[in-house]
């Protein structure tokens, strides 16, 4: 099992990165809209998570998974590119 990663401290580094950070470039790689940015998609795996964790039903719980799942590459290459 891969180490989580703290979403929380990875959004406070996301922060204030500013436009043309080399961070946008990983983004793209892994088919972020060009107008997300590095913050907007770790918050978007939060509630992702939190929308996963509240499921109630096999067909919610499916869809969150998924989503969260889809993420996750994307999640981990940001922690990378800011040193987590």
């Amino acid at each position: 099992m891969k180490t989580p990663i703290d979403l929380d401290r990875l959004a406070a580094l996301a922060f204030d990165l500013e436009s043309g950070h080399p961070i946008e470039a990983v983004l793209r790689k892994h088919g972020i809209h060009e107008r997300w940015s590095a913050y907007d998609v770790i918050v978007r795996q939060q509630k992702n998570r939190r929308f996963l964790a509240s499921a109630v039903s096999e067909l919610y719980q499916k869809q969150w998974a998924e989503a969260v799942k889809e993420l996750e590459p994307c999640i981990r290459a940001i922690a990378k590119e800011l040193g987590l």
